[in-house]
Order: C-alpha cells, then structure tokens, then sequence
C-alpha cells in the first residue's frame, strides 16, 4: 500500500524504477487523504524524472502560492458573488499543493497530478475545469505583476454536454398548483415566477420590492451570474405571484437551497420523479427558454431574456426545438414565391427550360468558344 494512515496524517511510500535502477522515497504527510494522494502524484512525477522530491520551500525573496493567492483574491475575487466559490478552489489547491510551495515551482508536472487524483475521486470534469481556472488565474496574475516569468501551459478537460430538461405541460402545471393547494402560497408563488421569469433560484432569492415594477408588469435584476443587471417583462401570473409576496423588502428572503430542495422533492415525489437526477428546480430556467424558443424562433431574444453574455449558452436549446426550422423554411417559401412571380410566368419560364437546346452558330451562342480557337 503507498499511503497508509500513521498517527494524524499518511504515510506516503513511494518505489520507482528510472533507467532500471529503483528509487524508493518515504514521507510523513499532514494533511487530508486527498492531499496526500496529490502528493504521491507529485513524488511519483519527481522520482521518474530524476528530481529531488522533498517537499518545496520557498526561499525569503521568492514569492509562495499562498502569497500568490491572497494577491490574487485581493484583485479579482474579493466582494464578487463568486468570492466563495473562489475562496474554496484556493482551500483545495493551496492545501494539495502546500501554501509554502514556491509559485515558479508549480509546474505541468503538479498539476497534472492534482488532475490525476481528482478524477480518481470521482470529481467531474466540469469540477475540475473550475479549479484549473483558479491557479490559472493565479498564475497568469504573478506574470502580469513580473514575480512569474512565464506560466505552465494549462490544459484543460474535455466537459460533456449537459442534459437540458425541460417539463411537459402536465408537470408544468403541477409544479404552478402543488403549493397552493395545500395551502403554502409563496412556494407556490415562488416555482411559478422560476417558470415565467428563467430566473436563477440565486436571483429570485436577492430580489428586493423595489425591483419590482407592477405597472410596467416588469423586473429589474440587479445581482445576477454575469455581472449584467437585466429587466424581465412579466407574465400575469407571475405578476400576481409578485404582487402577493410584495409585503416584505425581500419577498422571497424565505428562500435557500436546503429550503428550496425540500419544497421542489415533494413535487418530484407527487409526479413520481424522485430518480429524474435532471428534475430540479434550475430546470425551470430550461422551460422558461425552452418555451420562449417554440414560440418565437427568436435566439437572440432567449439570449438577452435568460442574460447570457455569450450566445453559445443561448445555442444548447436550439435542437430541443425542431420547429423553428420549419419556420424558416416557411418564410424563404414565401420570398421565392415573391420574387418569382405569378403563376402564368412561371409556367413561361418552365416552358423555355424545356425547349431543346441547339448548337448554332457563335453569334447565336456568344457563351460558346469557336471550336477551332478551342484546340488552338
């Protein structure tokens, strides 16, 4: 076995064979299982290689990855909506690779051995590629300031496709009554507006009264993923779901995820889809789109209603709806007929297509070469 528990850490036990001579390494490790596993990778990496895997130190005018990190939330991350996102990819990283580690020592090398042991664990490729992104931005932030000379190229992992799920219209209405028919309104209220609005459940919750503008029929939401306040027109029904829960300065304050998942698990319970992984209260935002795409056709529209900077977000619900295509075969129909003109001129233009062509002479058929400046 390479790590075994030994008192409050791991033993971590190493043997590699280089150039047929055998190399065997050993190191008490403080730390987590997951750390220590990460720092097999990196000893195994330094054995193969020839290095010297001690563990590294930064010397007092080199700049740590724990430095490196703190200069970085201070520019970047500091006070933004994904301050904790951001302070939990730096726990993960800075514990995995050591806060002492020298930042021109964090290399290819480490960083494909943290790769190696997240994906052992399980973790998806999506997880992974959002950590990446941490000390990519690290890393690229110490070369912008000149304590980096240059920085390791960072590849990232290959993330699939995920599912779009959007609801049928007996789950739709389900979802719209189950509160309130047992008496909880602003549950009710609440999925009703995800539906109508494709709000994030993380906007709907921010939203304070005065956002709110109920002659216009309309929202304006101001902490949103992207950075980009947006204004959503409403439906009736979610501007009557607003104008109940208006009482409040934060009409939804009730709300959290665990509150939230609790409300949304009876519903998948009741429609009997407590296995449907894709039965989640977000999907609400993939109906909302979803809906809007079948009855306008419009992508740029789904794009700035649902606030996405970038349109390939936007595309994802494209081929959920066949139809749109239809229409644009419908409309080019209609032009051709258009600029083709009236039925008795087509039938000209048909009957001239059918006459037998003729070889004529050169001032009959100017397209043609003369046969003799042909072979010249």
């Amino acid at each position: 076995m390479t790590i075994r528990h030994r008192g409050s850490g791991y033993q971590i036990d190493v043997s590699v064979t280089r150039e047929g001579r055998k190399t065997r390494y050993r190191e008490q490790f403080t730390g987590s299982k997951i750390e220590a596993q990460a720092r097999e990778w990196q000893i195994r990496a330094a054995l193969a290689e020839g290095r010297d895997p001690s563990p590294m130190t930064a010397t007092a005018d080199e700049e740590t990855l724990a430095e490196a990190y703190h200069k970085t939330f201070e520019r970047f991350w500091d006070g933004t909506r994904s301050e904790t996102v951001a302070r939990s990819n730096a726990s993960i990283i800075q514990d995995a690779l050591g806060p002492a580690t020298p930042l021109k020592d964090v290399g290819v090398e480490q960083i494909d051995a943290l790769v190696s042991t997240w994906r052992a664990k399980g973790h998806t490729s999506s997880t992974i590629n959002r950590r990446l992104t941490s000390i990519n931005k690290v890393l690229s932030h110490a070369v912008d300031r000149g304590t980096l000379d240059i920085k390791p190229k960072i590849s990232y992992l290959k993330e699939t496709a995920h599912r779009v799920r959007y609801f049928t219209p007996e789950e739709r209405s389900l979802i719209v009554s189950y509160w309130s028919t047992r008496g909880d309104q602003k549950w009710s209220d609440y999925f009703t507006i995800l539906l109508d609005t494709g709000m994030r459940p993380s906007e709907l919750d921010q939203i304070e009264t005065r956002d709110i503008n109920l002659e216009s029929g309309s929202v304006r939401i101001w902490k949103t993923k992207t950075d980009r306040p947006r204004t959503v027109p409403l439906t009736q029904r979610a501007l009557a779901a607003f104008t109940r829960q208006t009482l409040n300065e934060r009409p939804f304050a009730f709300s959290n995820t665990a509150a939230r998942t609790k409300k949304w698990n009876a519903i998948r319970e009741e429609l009997g889809l407590m296995d449907d992984p894709d039965f989640v209260s977000y999907a609400c935002r993939h109906d909302c789109a979803t809906r809007l795409l079948q009855a306008t056709g419009n992508i740029v529209l789904v794009q700035n209603w649902l606030g996405h900077t970038d349109i390939k977000m936007t595309m994802r619900y494209a081929h959920l709806v066949p139809d749109t295509l239809s229409a644009g075969l419908s409309a080019l129909e209609k032009q051709n007929a258009q600029e083709e003109g009236p039925p008795e001129l087509l039938r000209d233009v048909a009957a001239l297509r059918s006459v037998p062509q003729t070889s004529g002479t050169k001032e009959e058929r100017p397209g043609q070469l003369h046969p003799q400046r042909e072979s010249a």
